[in-house]
């Protein structure tokens, strides 16, 4: 290994890495604040509508976190030669003159997040937030508010 691609994947696993712990720092938020509507003893409305954002919120960081930990650890193992082939194809053609497709860091990293996408694919939905994925997190908070609700109807009301 050449040692401007050892500089090239030491810098991005630092990226990798402190995307990876700024994800965790904001899981460890969102349980401090689940923590303190569950303490603080609102009313039911609170509890039925707020917990289950927080528990979607914990849910999609923790996705990201996992995502960028997988992320750390493939590209210490990913041969260069696959991200120059897809960072070829990565963009389309009005983007290109914004990345330049040849840069080792930019073909390192397409390379990379191929081998996330194909070998583990439950972890590569966290990629971005696509609209796709907004309605998916939506109908899981949907989804979440309702088991809720049945909860404290049936703590309250004795269903």
């Amino acid at each position: 290994m050449e040692p401007e691609e050892l500089e090239t994947r030491n810098a991005l696993l630092a990226y990798y890495s402190s995307r990876a712990s700024d994800h965790a720092t904001q899981l460890l938020t969102i349980a401090l604040i689940g923590l303190t509507l569950i303490e603080v003893r609102l009313s039911s409305y609170v509890l039925v509508f707020g917990l289950p954002a927080v528990i979607v919120a914990a849910l999609w960081v923790a996705g990201r976190m996992v995502y960028w930990s997988y992320l750390s650890d493939v590209i210490l193992h990913v041969p260069d030669s696959l991200g120059k082939e897809l960072a070829r194809k990565a963009l389309p053609p009005e983007e290109r003159k914004y990345f330049e497709p040849a840069l080792e860091s930019w073909g390192l990293h397409i390379g990379t997040v191929e081998v996330v996408a194909h070998y583990h694919q439950r972890w590569s939905c966290f990629d971005s937030l696509a609209p796709s994925r907004l309605v998916t997190l939506c109908a899981v908070y949907v989804y979440v508010v309702l088991v809720a609700l049945a909860i404290v109807l049936l703590v309250n009301h004795g269903f």
